[in-house]
């Protein structure tokens, strides 16, 4: 009997795993649409002056992650200083905006990526990753 069941079920398991995988690829490619979408979109008037100390110089998508990449004028602050004092401050702000802004593209799978260098120096200052499990304490 239970050979019976075994080989009545598998056909339609197996069935239900490719269905899945299917949807799954479906579902990948169609993000990877509308991330380029949104690259295309943000990336309009590049270099784009965000505030005084900050400009946007480029957008683009790895993976499934859309990458903001800012320039900052570090002024007289070293990059070690930005990323002690600055950063967590700013690291918050982007998060409580994003995850409010973008939970549809979190529940997706998606990311958001903001990294910062020094303006001066072109060098990584540091960078900000968002995913659903940076969001979750907003979604409950």
């Amino acid at each position: 009997m239970k050979k019976l069941l075994l080989s009545v079920l598998m056909p339609a398991l197996l069935a239900v795993g490719v269905i899945a995988k299917d949807n799954y690829e479906k579902k990948v490619a169609q993000n990877g649409e509308i991330l380029k979408l949104m690259k295309e979109e943000l990336s309009k008037g590049i270099p784009k002056k965000i505030d005084p100390y900050t400009t946007l110089v480029a957008v683009d998508v790895e993976g499934l992650t859309l990458v903001s990449t800012y320039e900052i004028n570090t002024g007289v602050k070293s990059d070690e200083s930005v990323r002690k004092n600055d950063m967590p401050r700013m690291r918050n702000a982007i998060i409580n905006g994003e995850c409010k802004r973008s939970k549809i593209h979190f529940e997706n799978g998606m990311g958001i990526e903001y990294r910062y260098k020094n303006a001066n120096t072109k060098k990584d200052i540091f960078s900000i990753k968002i995913k659903l499990k940076e969001c979750e304490k907003f979604y409950l």
